[in-house]
């Protein structure tokens, strides 16, 4: 799923506006680098920095599960990334976090 991420780090970091609404994570912009992200055209990838950001699915699910990575690529094995995508944004979403992208954006 395409969508437009908040940001965890400062307004002064990353790509965030003013606002505190960001329209292009930086991290999560690297990530889909990392990962080879299939995504509409209108959102970022940046040159990967696997020291700072993510390397692959099982290490952003153990971090925020906070299971060994071994554990964590197990449970991406049984779910799969596009169910907890799904579940995450749609969280996010009801939270006011993350606006999708209108349907015809690419």
């Amino acid at each position: 799923m395409n969508a437009l991420l908040p940001c965890h780090m400062d307004n002064a970091q990353g790509l965030a506006d003013p606002n505190g609404k960001n329209r292009q994570c930086a991290g999560a912009a690297i990530f889909r680098t990392h990962i080879n992200a299939d995504v509409s055209d209108c959102l970022a990838k940046l040159p990967e920095d696997k020291e700072k950001v993510f390397a692959n699915e099982a290490e952003l699910v153990a971090h925020h599960a906070g299971v060994s990575v071994e554990k964590a690529q197990k449970h991406l094995d049984d779910v799969g990334m596009d169910t907890l995508i799904a579940i995450e944004i749609h969280a996010a979403m009801c939270k006011g976090l993350v606006e999708p992208l209108p349907p015809n954006v690419n």
